[in-house]
């Protein structure tokens, strides 16, 4: 029985391997390669966390006309309270993080990771602070309550630590928690 030979070689445990070509190496590195430089990345995430700081801004500040941002508005007021009126200014910081040229590379993940606790921890002090939360901590749920106060978020947030450490052991792992972001940002 006559067999047909083959222009691909064959590999040692019968499977065909692909036929080298001249510019190989070329072709491999260009196909790895990105298409845009870490650099390039971290501007286009900047501008996008500005673009979105500027319409969150709108949205809270304006009376929002559209579906969508009547939906959006409606949203960031139940999930953060008042803190829909802070979050574009926390936004619009990582943002200045991610465009500024920093020698080091970890700045803008430590001031984002840093003001998103420092956030956390002011719509937590917020919450605590809602009048009547000491002796019902379940009347920071009242829709009054979210949308004037902390929302969802930071309700949560204090209601778990009203029932586990009472509000003075609360206010003071808040605060700690500021100077833990503050230290995170490198205010140290």
């Amino acid at each position: 029985m006559a067999t047909k030979k083959s222009n691909s070689k064959q590999s040692a445990k019968g499977g065909k391997q692909k036929p080298q070509y001249r510019n190989a190496g070329a072709a491999a590195e260009s196909a790895k390669a990105p298409l845009f430089d870490d650099r390039t990345r971290r501007d286009i995430a900047g501008v996008i966390c500005a673009i979105l700081a500027v319409a969150l801004f709108v949205t809270a500040v304006l009376s929002p006309e559209g579906m969508i941002t009547s939906l959006v508005a409606t949203g960031l007021r139940h999930a953060i309270g008042i803190g829909s009126y802070v979050l574009p200014f926390v936004l619009l910081a990582v943002s200045i993080t991610l465009l500024v040229r920093f020698k080091k590379d970890v700045v803008p993940l430590r001031v984002a990771i840093g003001l998103g606790l420092l956030f956390i921890a002011f719509l937590t002090i917020v919450a605590l602070f809602t009048p009547g939360a000491e002796a019902d901590p379940n009347s920071l749920f009242t829709s009054a309550n979210l949308v004037s106060r902390a929302g969802f978020l930071g309700a949560g947030i204090a209601w778990a630590l009203l029932n586990l450490f009472g509000l003075l052991v609360s206010v003071i792992l808040m605060i700690g928690l500021i100077i833990l972001s503050f230290i995170i940002i490198g205010f140290s």
